[in-house]
């Protein structure tokens, strides 16, 4: 299923094999492959755990285990290989001599390996003996792995013309893969061919439509080599295709938010939230964008997509106040955090952080000097807002406004505040600078 592109079907095939057949090794072992190729890392390892009594000494299990020691898929190696520590290299060159010495993902391994640990000559020969032994027969189909082994070894000392000839080579078997035009990309650079570049952009464009990854990819490379045209081209061609892509329409967003203008970037996130089952990231980085060029609207309803993503709850009331106070809706966002279950609590945290927030907007909208007994309660619980305020999610700790996290990140601050009440008392706060502002304090003050 995931050769034939079904890679999300595979997924779900193979998390209803382990549930129902938990103990059945060789279901375990296609379970397994199919969990690394979605990036499941401690899954497969725990699925190779259960059935490492019956498949251990298998040669398919003793590959497979090496690959994902690498952290790579099956569909990609080597391509994906990633260096590990010396010692864990060495180890696991020593495991793989228990397999026959003319297999060839045995041989794969053993000159990725040396690869990665820097033996270039000695992997370059391995690979070269692989490509030689296995021209002809049963392992020709993946002799492209070898052959960009044999390609990364060439680019590492400079030899860019066989690379380029090899990966090209490779790209005959494997027209789908990716990371096989960046390396061909990176070897026509090495050798000052753009041309050339724009060429393999164009036909990895080609043979690559119903990869989803497409997208992405495309306009990077085109943006590297300058060709802005060439990807606003492709987004006005592609647009009707992909309407109900939010991959696509995100990448469309990323675009024009740097090369279109507002009304594009406007239409592209009304478009966004129109489509269903949309996911955290994606939302997150529209609620970016939408802020960024002050569509007050569009980021309100953004949120609300995103509260139906999680169950943040409180969390959520409280993005929606940031994203409003960085929208000047200074008003809705203290009623957001009057909303919060507990902020009418007197010694709650968010009505804590309510109450002082509501005097920052006194102070900055009316001159108001903060009432004594908010400084106060402010400066005695900073402890535990800090702590609530640490709790939230990254992501919305990301839009919280500067003048907050000035407010909530020091003492010294509200004792200036404290101290301006008791001389002050109720009068207007004149010829005082605001304390108040989007740069964080100096805590030595």
């Amino acid at each position: 299923m995931i050769e034939k592109g079904y890679e999300n079907q595979a997924y779900e095939v193979a998390l209803k094999a382990i549930s129902y057949f938990p103990l059945h090794a060789e279901l375990g072992m296609k379970a397994a492959y199919v969990l690394n190729e979605k990036g499941q890392k401690e899954r497969v390892k725990e699925q190779l755990n259960w059935i490492k009594e019956e498949k251990g000494a298998d040669t398919n299990y003793l590959i497979f285990k090496a690959i994902t020691q690498l952290k790579c898929k099956t569909s990609e190696f080597p391509l994906d290989a990633k260096t590990m520590k010396v010692e864990e290299l060495n180890q696991l060159t020593d495991e793989l001599q228990s397999l026959p010495e003319d297999n060839y993902w045995r041989g794969l391994l053993d000159a990725e390996i040396q690869y990665l640990l820097g033996n270039i000559t000695d992997a370059a020969e391995k690979f070269k003996e692989l490509i030689l032994n296995n021209s002809i027969g049963q392992n020709r189909k993946e002799l492209w792995r070898a052959q960009v082994g044999l390609a990364q070894t060439m680019l590492k000392t400079g030899q860019n013309e066989t690379a380029t000839a090899l990966l090209n080579e490779s790209l005959r078997m494997q027209p789908g893969k990716l990371a096989i035009y960046d390396l061909l990309i990176e070897a026509y650079q090495k050798l000052n061919l753009t041309e050339e570049i724009f060429s393999v952009i164009k036909k990895a464009h080609k043979e690559n439509s119903t990869n989803e990854k497409l997208t992405s990819w495309y306009a990077d490379q085109m943006l590297k080599i300058g060709k802005i045209e060439e990807v606003r081209a492709y987004f006005r061609d592609e647009t009707n295709n992909n309407l109900s892509s939010p991959n696509f329409l995100v990448e469309k967003l990323k675009f024009e938010k740097t090369y279109g203008n507002i009304e594009d970037v406007e239409r592209i996130l009304t478009d966004i939230l129109s489509l269903e089952n949309l996911t955290e990231q994606e939302l997150t980085f529209a609620l970016e964008i939408a802020q960024e060029a002050q569509l007050s609207d569009i980021c309100i309803k953004i949120i609300h997509k995103l509260k139906s993503t999680t169950d943040w709850d409180s969390s959520m009331i409280f993005l929606e106040a940031c994203v409003r106070w960085n929208n000047d809706n200074h008003v809705d966002a203290i009623n957001c955090l009057a909303s919060i279950d507990g902020s009418d609590e007197g010694t709650n945290p968010w009505s804590l952080i309510r109450d002082a927030i509501s005097e920052i907007e006194n102070l900055n909208s009316q001159g108001n000097i903060p009432i004594m007994k908010v400084a106060v309660q402010t400066i005695e619980s900073m402890d535990i807002i800090e702590q609530k305020l640490n709790e939230l999610p990254d992501m919305v700790k990301t839009f919280m406004p500067g003048e907050w996290k000035a407010a909530f990140s020091t003492k010294e601050l509200w004792s200036k505040l404290a101290l301006i009440s008791a001389l002050e008392g109720d009068e207007k706060l004149r010829d005082i600078p605001k304390l108040f502002d989007s740069q964080e304090p100096d805590k030595d003050d």
